[in-house]
């Protein structure tokens, strides 16, 4: 299980930075350059190269050594938080998140397939579970240490904390994961990588595949979407509370902790029953908070309890279907692990790029007043098509 500890921890520190900037949207607008909206910008920032980032750099771990994947991209997120922590302007430090989402990327699909490749057939889902949960966590945590953080140290301070965090992701990543990689993960030569991108377009072709990886897409949407939502647009009651934010945050930590030491009981259930019977009370809870919110049915004390249930919920929901698929795919496609965790790596985390400019939408839709119970409504029939996309990959070839 050595392998998922630090794939867990690594994930923490790297995609945490993806994150990182949520609690402090108001004071990234006070940045020389910025203005009104420049928060969703530096959010979007990392988001899109992280998405992209799957695709370009993640099916080199079919080819190239996973372990050295894992440091090059905790080494590259060091450089861009260090350059985020010294960036003089907005734009610059746009590039510098540009740079922490392209590094991050390729370290999940690294690690990924270390746990194909070095953990017993017998351990793998308890550690795939662990490293999806670890990343689900990172939403929450990452907030969480920026809003308790932010006031004693700062914007700069979190970034330049988070560059000497990477770098001992790196250092870890390089004493603990030693030993020898499979012998196709061996010398790099130009023909092998060419032949790791053309992996990728063979399974585009898939079927199974696509929609799999079209359910995926939807996972972070709702997920992190709720959490944006949370910041822009929060609910009467909670937006003059900072410890209601806090607590809201903190909500899904217990439910993502405990999801992954249940995963031999949930591997009785095959993957895409399980993924969609997830999905569809995911759905249920997030379109109950939405009509709640939008009706005013819960309000005072009442809302921090039930938006907490909720989000609670939600992260279930999707601590448990996100595994599944991720299993699901990698089974689609054993001969090109690397080429077929980047697509799903794309796939979910492309999702949570897309969380932010949502949640603004909603916003910019419908006013901060109801935003948060649009968000809430529209990712429960989210969930719902993401539900059927699982369903429907049952029968596709």
């Amino acid at each position: 299980m050595r392998v998922a500890l630090v794939g867990a921890a690594g994930l923490l520190v790297l995609l945490g930075q993806l994150y990182l900037p949520l609690p402090l949207l108001p004071q990234l607008e006070l940045l020389p350059g910025a203005g009104p909206g420049a928060g969703t910008a530096v959010m979007t920032a990392f988001a899109l190269p992280y998405a992209a980032g799957f695709i370009l750099l993640g099916p080199l771990t079919d080819r190239v050594a996973s372990r050295a994947v894992a440091i090059g991209s905790a080494v590259l997120v060091a450089v861009g938080c260090a350059l985020a922590a010294a960036a003089p302007t907005l734009d610059w430090l746009l590039a510098a998140r540009a740079l922490q989402g392209l590094g991050a990327a390729p370290f999940t699909p690294a690690v990924m397939v270390l746990i194909a490749t070095r953990v017993a057939p017998g351990g793998r889902l308890l550690a795939t579970s662990s490293v999806i949960s670890a990343g689900m966590a990172s939403a929450v945590v990452a907030q969480v240490v920026a809003q308790v953080a932010a006031p004693w140290i700062g914007v700069r301070g979190l970034f330049a904390a988070s560059a000497g965090a990477a770098v001992l992701v790196a250092v870890v990543v390089a004493l603990s994961l030693t030993g020898s990689e499979r012998a196709r993960q061996g010398a790099a030569a130009p023909r092998a990588i060419v032949g790791a991108y053309a992996a990728v377009l063979q399974l585009l072709a898939r079927p199974r595949l696509l929609l799999l990886l079209g359910a995926a897409l939807c996972y972070l949407t709702v997920f992190v979407g709720l959490f944006a939502a949370l910041q822009l647009a929060p609910p009467a009651g909670v937006g003059d509370d900072p410890g209601a934010l806090l607590a809201l945050r903190a909500a899904a930590l217990p439910v993502l902790v405990t999801v992954p030491l249940l995963a031999g009981r949930l591997s009785k259930t095959a993957g895409r029953k399980r993924a969609a019977w997830a999905l569809a009370v995911g759905a249920g809870a997030a379109l109950a908070l939405g009509v709640a919110t939008a009706a005013g049915a819960v309000d005072g004390g009442g809302v921090v309890a039930g938006v907490a249930v909720a989000l609670a919920v939600v992260a279930l929901a999707v601590a448990v279907a996100a595994p599944a698929t991720v299993t699901e795919v990698m089974a689609a496609a054993p001969e090109a692990r690397g080429a077929a965790n980047a697509l799903y790596s794309a796939a979910i985390f492309g999702g949570a790029s897309l969380a932010t400019p949502f949640a603004a939408a909603a916003v910019a839709l419908v006013g901060p007043g109801s935003a948060f119970a649009v968000v809430a409504t529209v990712g429960g029939v989210i969930f719902a098509v993401a539900a059927g996309l699982v369903l429907a990959a049952t029968r596709a070839p």
